[in-house]
């Protein structure tokens, strides 16, 4: 689905990825995991286009992603943050259809659209008339997914989506989530600092520090064949979720 090239970006003296490549898979899950400031979130972004590497070349299903190519390729993914990033200003149901209504879909596909994904996500009708900060936070990360599944997208990326949800909403829309991704067999790239919840969703796990790929596979490579001491340290500080987690596998 993607390819990165000897992906660098900087910000300032603030070196941000440094030389990544990477091949992500098409409908499998990848993670993104690392310590705050390793380059996660960025690397997300420049998959989308929402930021232009300084250096390096990415790929999406063959293509280029540049200046020229990105606005069209984003119509392609869809895109939750942490809280969900809705405008506030809007119902839910206009942030679900706001890309759909910006496209020119007809009423009758949208209305029809939004039913299934009510469906798919677990959301009551009866949220579709409130405004975000009528919502709870874990029914504002479900509209959040609705809109990012509107225009049925081949790829999802998420950007921390659990990080501000209290644990039991966490440990359902966790739950919630994975069981769709599985069902729909999209690809999903996502953002974690929490390696219990990568291993819970990722079939492919990233670890990065300052900006680079420190080692990358799957939880039991990461549990099992740490490739150097950071992994070692990084995996011991969270081992009481991966016993958890290992326990029921």
């Amino acid at each position: 689905m993607f390819e990165l090239e000897k992906i660098s970006k900087s910000f300032n003296e603030l070196t941000a990825l440094a030389d990544v490549n990477l091949k992500i898979a098409k409908e499998h899950t990848t993670v993104f995991i690392g310590p705050s400031g390793c380059g996660k979130s960025t690397l997300i972004r420049v998959l989308m286009g929402l930021i232009e590497p300084d250096h390096g070349v990415v790929h999406y299903e063959g293509v280029p992603v540049n200046a020229d190519s990105a606005m069209l390729l984003r119509r392609r993914m869809g895109y939750v943050t942490q809280g969900g990033g809705l405008f506030p200003h809007l119902t839910a149901w206009r942030n679900i259809a706001l890309m759909a209504q910006y496209l020119g879909r007809s009423k009758d596909d949208i209305r029809n659209r939004v039913n299934e994904l009510l469906a798919l996500t677990n959301l009551s009708p009866d949220v579709l008339n409130r405004y975000p900060t009528q919502l709870s936070g874990g029914q504002r990360q479900r509209v959040a997914l609705a809109r990012a599944l509107m225009l049925d997208p081949t790829v999802l990326m998420l950007d921390e989506p659990f990080g501000a949800l209290d644990p039991i909403v966490r440990y359902q829309l966790q739950t919630d989530l994975r069981d769709i991704f599985r069902g729909l067999g999209k690809t999903v790239v996502m953002v974690t600092h929490d390696i219990g919840e990568a291993g819970f969703f990722g079939d492919h796990i990233v670890l990065l520090r300052e900006g680079g790929i420190v080692q990358q596979g799957s939880i039991h490579d990461f549990v099992h064949r740490p490739s150097d001491p950071f992994v070692e340290h990084f995996i011991s500080a969270q081992r009481t979720l991966l016993d958890s987690l290992e326990g029921g596998t």
